[in-house]
């Protein structure tokens, strides 16, 4: 059998750079159209890895090299700073950074026998690196409703309500009130100080509604 005949007898055996997974810390949500990048620091300089954007089910992500023999040498750059950039239209950058020794990020050469030629696998030594891109979900706005006993006809005006660590509002002449964004967390308490006579509800924030309207009782004075 003829040996199969390569133009190139450098390979790329191992393109993948970075791997990792891009969602709402609360809700577990995903993201879908965005872009990746991968840039590296050191105290020689600074740069952005060449590579291609594989975006998987689920929010996981790899970065691919292209090719990995471009990868620029940092195999004696010392402590490397890896930061990966994601970015979606309508939301701020996500950046998540991760130092590595340039050690891991050297090239590998390995001998190998493809079609019984020999050739150079390249690879980079301890690649790929893992990102967690865990973002807090939008504030939700909260529209409320305060009443004396369930009664409709009662209203509570001048309630102090608190959702720490938001600054406190009060209740108007008709009860109502407004938290423009509530505290990111699952779930949070809120406290109605009504003349003194204190009530305290658990809230679940609705992070699939960018603002939510609840009526809330408590005792008369």
């Amino acid at each position: 059998m003829r040996a199969l005949g390569l133009a190139d007898t450098t390979i790329d055996t191992r393109a993948s750079l970075a791997t990792g997974r891009f969602f709402e810390r609360i809700t577990q949500r995903v993201f879908e159209g965005y872009e990746a990048t991968l840039g590296y620091s050191h105290a020689g300089g600074n740069g952005t890895f060449a590579t291609t954007l594989a975006a998987k089910p689920g929010g996981y992500f790899s970065l691919h090299l292209h090719p990995s023999r471009d990868l620029p040498d940092l195999s004696g750059a010392g402590l490397v700073t890896l930061s990966l950039t994601l970015r979606q239209e309508g939301r701020p950058d996500v950046v998540v950074d991760r130092d590595v020794d340039g050690a891991d990020l050297a090239r590998v050469e390995t001998d190998l026998t493809i079609g019984g030629q020999a050739v150079h696998g390249v690879s980079v030594a301890s690649a790929p690196f893992h990102f967690t891109a865990a973002v807090p979900p939008a504030p939700v706005r909260l529209e409320g409703l305060i009443l004396h006993d369930h009664d409709v006809e009662a209203p509570a005006a001048g309630v102090t309500v608190t959702a720490a660590p938001a600054a406190p509002v009060v209740s108007g002449s008709d009860g109502r009130f407004a938290i423009p964004a509530l505290p990111v967390t699952e779930s949070l308490t809120l406290t109605f100080d009504d003349a003194g006579t204190v009530t305290e509800v658990i809230v679940r924030p609705d992070f699939a509604r960018h603002a939510m309207s609840v009526a809330f009782s408590v005792p008369t004075p």
